[in-house]
């Protein structure tokens, strides 16, 4: 079992292949929890899209209409 908070060191060939360092991470944590939109729409725009998405986010938690959709028209 693991516990909460432990680290695993990364293999130095792994790290030098990765496509994101600690840095990038916060940055990127820092990024969605300012403006969430914003980030998933960069994130989107790394993709070819035969019609690239106008909506990003659309989420109900409600019983009736339960849904979550990424990305919905594109």
């Amino acid at each position: 079992m693991v516990s909460e908070g432990e680290v695993f060191p990364v293999p130095s060939a792994w790290a030098k292949r990765a496509h994101m360092d600690a840095a990038g991470y916060e940055a990127a944590v820092a990024q969605v929890e300012a403006d969430p939109e914003a980030y998933w729409r960069k994130v989107a725009s790394r993709l070819d899209w035969i019609t690239p998405p106008t909506q990003i986010k659309d989420t109900s938690f409600h019983k009736h209409p339960f849904h979550i959709r990424w990305y919905a028209d594109g």
